[in-house]
């Protein structure tokens, strides 16, 4: 009797594991502010569990494909040459040289060489970026054309983060429509099309997020005891002034928009954050503005999606 503990015939394994990133700020907070300004049902069923599935997509699928975009461009083994070395592909049954079917056969086994040559360098990260692409492509369709429309959006935003590797200031500008204000625009039009008011305060959102990002603690490698290390956060006051004014727009915004009870409350948020930054900075802690800061602009972004979709 077979005892394995697996099933055999599985074609390809998900696995959720923690991120090493510090929990903060991200795509999933965008998502939720972003669904919340388009005014939709998101708190009766099935919408809710639409939204649930959506954060935990956008949460995990869309980091995940952030980070594959920049790695599948490193190859994991030596490129070598495209041949036989890769295997054989079997042929079909009953082919005749020069039929149909041995030309169809001839295309199978160029393309499982091409697959399998491919896998051979660069790893499994291919498998799993294409595979979360059509995820992200497949439940988006089920949302709508412009729900499909913003997943081609999300799509041409990692071919431009594939193409501008090792461009640091390409990169900072990308994030201000990756981290947040791509998933507010997924969010909003799954529910709603997007609205002026909307498409404003998610870029401003997302120019307080890249600001916000450049302080984060980027992880180093692992101790003895499996626990993270993280490099030093250097000085950056840029960032955080960068951060600080957008908030502060989006503040003034709503002030003039007729909201003065959320302007206020946004300045409040903000002016919280201004003072931890303060002392933080004061006593050189770097290392601690993004990770004592995050739940404070967190606050101000789905605040910002409540009012914004007549909640409040």
């Amino acid at each position: 009797m077979n005892t394995r503990e697996s099933l055999p015939g599985r074609w390809v394994d998900l696995r959720f594991t923690l991120s090493d990133e510090t929990v903060g700020l991200g795509p999933a907070v965008g998502w939720l502010a972003g669904a919340l300004a388009s005014g939709g049902p998101v708190w009766t069923w099935p919408h809710l569990g639409y939204l649930l599935l959506s954060l935990l997509l956008v949460g995990s699928a869309w980091g995940r494909l952030w980070v594959l975009a920049y790695e599948v461009a490193a190859p994991v083994r030596p490129a070598g040459a495209l041949g036989e070395a890769d295997g054989p592909s079997p042929a079909l049954p009953y082919t005749e040289p020069g039929s149909l079917s041995a030309w169809f056969s001839r295309a199978l086994a160029w393309l499982g060489n091409r697959v399998r040559h491919l896998y051979r360098i660069r790893g499994d990260r291919w498998i799993e970026l294409w595979c979360l692409l059509a995820v992200l492509l497949v439940v988006s369709s089920l949302w709508g054309r412009q729900a499909f429309l913003a997943a081609w959006i999300g799509v041409a935003l990692l071919a431009l983060r594939y193409l501008s590797r090792g461009r640091p200031l390409a990169l900072a500008l990308l994030r201000v429509v990756a981290g947040v204000t791509w998933p507010w625009w997924a969010g909003h039009v799954a529910w709603a099309p997007l609205t002026g008011p909307s498409l404003l305060v998610s870029m401003l959102w997302g120019v307080a997020y890249a600001g916000w990002a450049e302080l984060v603690a980027e992880q180093a490698g692992n101790d003895n005891f499996g626990r993270p290390i993280f490099r030093p956060v250097p000085p950056n006051g840029r960032a955080l002034v960068c951060g600080d004014l957008a908030q502060a727009a989006v503040a003034l915004y709503m002030l003039l928009s007729g909201e003065p009870v959320v302007g206020g409350g946004l300045a409040l948020l903000l002016l919280g954050q201004v003072l931890l930054q303060a002392g933080l900075v004061r006593a050189g802690r770097w290392d601690e503005v993004a990770r004592r800061t995050w739940p404070l602009a967190a606050a101000g972004i789905v605040l910002s999606g409540l009012v914004l979709g007549g909640w409040l």
